[in-house]
Protein backbone atom coordinates (compact mmCIF):
# COMPACT_ATOMS: atom_id res chain seq x y z
CA UNK A 1 0.00 0.00 0.00
CA UNK A 2 2.61 2.37 0.83
CA UNK A 3 4.45 1.91 -2.61
CA UNK A 4 1.12 2.50 -4.22
CA UNK A 5 0.43 6.14 -2.14
CA UNK A 6 4.34 6.87 -2.91
CA UNK A 7 4.17 6.22 -6.40
CA UNK A 8 0.37 8.19 -7.32
CA UNK A 9 1.22 11.16 -4.80
CA UNK A 10 2.21 13.51 -7.58
CA UNK A 11 1.04 17.21 -8.06
CA UNK A 12 -1.36 16.26 -10.73
CA UNK A 13 -2.88 13.43 -8.79
CA UNK A 14 -3.52 16.33 -5.50
CA UNK A 15 -4.70 19.05 -7.79
CA UNK A 16 -7.12 16.86 -9.86
CA UNK A 17 -7.94 15.46 -6.61
CA UNK A 18 -8.55 18.85 -4.89
CA UNK A 19 -10.39 20.10 -7.73
CA UNK A 20 -12.99 16.61 -7.45
CA UNK A 21 -13.02 18.07 -3.42
CA UNK A 22 -13.98 21.48 -4.69
CA UNK A 23 -16.38 20.32 -7.23
CA UNK A 24 -18.57 17.78 -4.43
CA UNK A 25 -18.38 20.68 -2.44
CA UNK A 26 -19.47 23.67 -4.53
CA UNK A 27 -21.47 21.48 -6.80
CA UNK A 28 -22.82 18.34 -6.31
CA UNK A 29 -23.70 18.54 -2.18
CA UNK A 30 -25.57 21.90 -3.11
CA UNK A 31 -26.86 21.29 -6.51
CA UNK A 32 -27.64 17.87 -7.05
CA UNK A 33 -30.37 17.49 -4.52
CA UNK A 34 -32.45 20.65 -6.15
CA UNK A 35 -31.72 19.39 -9.62
CA UNK A 36 -33.10 15.58 -9.10
CA UNK A 37 -35.35 15.60 -6.30
CA UNK A 38 -36.78 19.29 -6.66
CA UNK A 39 -35.45 19.33 -2.67
CA UNK A 40 -33.20 21.32 -1.02
CA UNK A 41 -31.14 20.03 2.06
CA UNK A 42 -29.39 22.16 4.23
CA UNK A 43 -26.41 21.36 4.08
CA UNK A 44 -25.49 23.07 7.38
CA UNK A 45 -28.18 20.75 9.37
CA UNK A 46 -27.11 17.52 7.97
CA UNK A 47 -25.52 14.58 9.92
CA UNK A 48 -22.69 14.55 8.33
CA UNK A 49 -21.86 18.35 9.23
CA UNK A 50 -21.79 17.83 13.08
CA UNK A 51 -20.18 16.90 15.67
CA UNK A 52 -21.88 14.09 16.84
CA UNK A 53 -25.81 14.42 17.19
CA UNK A 54 -28.37 13.12 19.80
CA UNK A 55 -31.11 10.45 18.77
CA UNK A 56 -33.34 13.67 19.07
CA UNK A 57 -31.88 15.93 16.58
CA UNK A 58 -31.42 12.95 13.85
CA UNK A 59 -35.04 12.56 14.55
CA UNK A 60 -36.40 15.69 13.74
CA UNK A 61 -33.85 16.19 10.93
CA UNK A 62 -35.09 13.08 9.42
CA UNK A 63 -38.52 13.85 9.75
CA UNK A 64 -38.29 17.73 8.77
CA UNK A 65 -36.57 16.39 5.55
CA UNK A 66 -39.47 15.16 4.34
CA UNK A 67 -40.04 12.58 1.66
CA UNK A 68 -37.91 14.00 -1.19
CA UNK A 69 -35.43 15.56 1.11
CA UNK A 70 -34.64 11.91 2.79
CA UNK A 71 -34.60 10.71 -1.06
CA UNK A 72 -32.13 13.28 -1.75
CA UNK A 73 -30.13 12.59 1.62
CA UNK A 74 -29.83 8.95 0.18
CA UNK A 75 -28.63 9.82 -3.46
CA UNK A 76 -26.32 12.26 -1.69
CA UNK A 77 -24.78 9.33 0.50
CA UNK A 78 -24.50 7.03 -2.16
CA UNK A 79 -23.54 8.22 -5.03
CA UNK A 80 -21.55 11.50 -4.11
CA UNK A 81 -20.48 10.71 -0.14
CA UNK A 82 -19.21 7.80 -0.56
CA UNK A 83 -17.36 7.90 -3.38
CA UNK A 84 -15.89 11.53 -1.91
CA UNK A 85 -14.91 10.31 1.01
CA UNK A 86 -12.82 7.47 -0.83
CA UNK A 87 -10.81 10.14 -2.92
CA UNK A 88 -10.42 12.75 -0.30
CA UNK A 89 -8.25 9.73 2.10
CA UNK A 90 -6.45 9.03 -1.27
CA UNK A 91 -5.30 13.19 -1.67
CA UNK A 92 -4.82 14.47 1.88
CA UNK A 93 -2.45 11.03 2.03
CA UNK A 94 -0.91 11.96 -1.33
CA UNK A 95 -0.52 16.04 0.24
CA UNK A 96 1.17 14.40 3.25
CA UNK A 97 3.26 12.08 1.40
CA UNK A 98 4.55 15.11 -0.44
CA UNK A 99 5.11 17.39 2.27
CA UNK A 100 7.34 14.70 3.92
CA UNK A 101 9.49 13.73 0.80
CA UNK A 102 9.63 17.45 0.89
CA UNK A 103 10.93 18.16 4.30
CA UNK A 104 12.78 14.93 4.29
CA UNK A 105 11.31 13.69 7.14
CA UNK A 106 10.21 9.93 5.68
CA UNK A 107 10.44 8.89 9.46
CA UNK A 108 7.14 9.76 10.13
CA UNK A 109 5.77 7.58 7.08
CA UNK A 110 2.82 6.45 9.39
CA UNK A 111 1.29 9.59 9.51
CA UNK A 112 0.40 9.42 5.71
CA UNK A 113 -2.52 6.51 6.80
CA UNK A 114 -4.48 8.69 8.74
CA UNK A 115 -6.54 10.11 6.08
CA UNK A 116 -7.76 6.59 5.45
CA UNK A 117 -8.84 7.10 8.90
CA UNK A 118 -11.26 9.71 8.22
CA UNK A 119 -12.71 7.98 5.47
CA UNK A 120 -13.37 4.77 6.55
CA UNK A 121 -15.38 6.76 10.02
CA UNK A 122 -17.10 8.99 7.53
CA UNK A 123 -18.04 5.48 5.44
CA UNK A 124 -19.29 3.96 8.22
CA UNK A 125 -21.16 7.11 9.57
CA UNK A 126 -22.87 7.01 5.66
CA UNK A 127 -23.67 3.70 6.22
CA UNK A 128 -25.23 4.87 9.50
CA UNK A 129 -27.36 7.14 7.66
CA UNK A 130 -28.16 5.13 4.62
CA UNK A 131 -30.08 2.58 7.28
CA UNK A 132 -31.69 5.68 8.99
CA UNK A 133 -33.05 6.86 5.60
CA UNK A 134 -34.40 3.69 4.72
CA UNK A 135 -36.07 2.97 7.96
CA UNK A 136 -37.02 6.21 8.44
CA UNK A 137 -39.39 6.57 10.35
CA UNK A 138 -38.66 3.12 12.46
CA UNK A 139 -35.50 5.00 13.58
CA UNK A 140 -32.78 2.43 16.05
CA UNK A 141 -31.53 4.30 18.64
CA UNK A 142 -28.50 2.28 18.95
CA UNK A 143 -27.75 3.18 14.79
CA UNK A 144 -27.94 6.89 15.78
CA UNK A 145 -25.93 6.78 18.59
CA UNK A 146 -23.29 4.36 16.69
CA UNK A 147 -23.43 7.06 13.55
CA UNK A 148 -22.91 10.16 15.53
CA UNK A 149 -20.14 8.57 17.12
CA UNK A 150 -18.77 7.83 13.87
CA UNK A 151 -19.55 11.12 12.63
CA UNK A 152 -17.50 12.55 15.96
CA UNK A 153 -14.11 10.27 14.89
CA UNK A 154 -14.14 11.15 11.19
CA UNK A 155 -14.24 15.19 12.24
CA UNK A 156 -11.09 13.95 15.23
CA UNK A 157 -9.09 12.69 12.46
CA UNK A 158 -9.88 15.21 9.74
CA UNK A 159 -8.81 18.03 12.52
CA UNK A 160 -5.48 15.78 13.32
CA UNK A 161 -4.89 15.60 9.37
CA UNK A 162 -5.39 19.64 9.15
CA UNK A 163 -2.62 19.99 11.76
CA UNK A 164 -0.65 17.58 10.60
CA UNK A 165 -0.49 19.29 7.43
CA UNK A 166 0.17 22.49 8.82
CA UNK A 167 2.74 21.45 11.17
CA UNK A 168 5.02 19.70 8.52
CA UNK A 169 4.51 22.88 6.56
CA UNK A 170 5.62 24.90 9.44
CA UNK A 171 8.61 22.40 10.26
CA UNK A 172 11.99 23.53 8.85
CA UNK A 173 13.56 21.20 6.41
CA UNK A 174 15.44 18.29 7.26
CA UNK A 175 19.14 16.80 5.73
CA UNK A 176 20.44 13.59 6.13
Amino acid sequence: MHQFLVRYSTKKSIYLGLLFIIFINLVAFPLFPKLFFDSSIPIGDILDTQFGFSVEYAQELLNALGDNGRKAYLFSTVFIDIPYALVYGFIYSFILIELIQKKNITKYNVIIYIPFLIAIFDCFENAGIILLLNYFPDNCDLTIQLTSMANQLKWIFAVLTVLLIFIIILQKKHTK
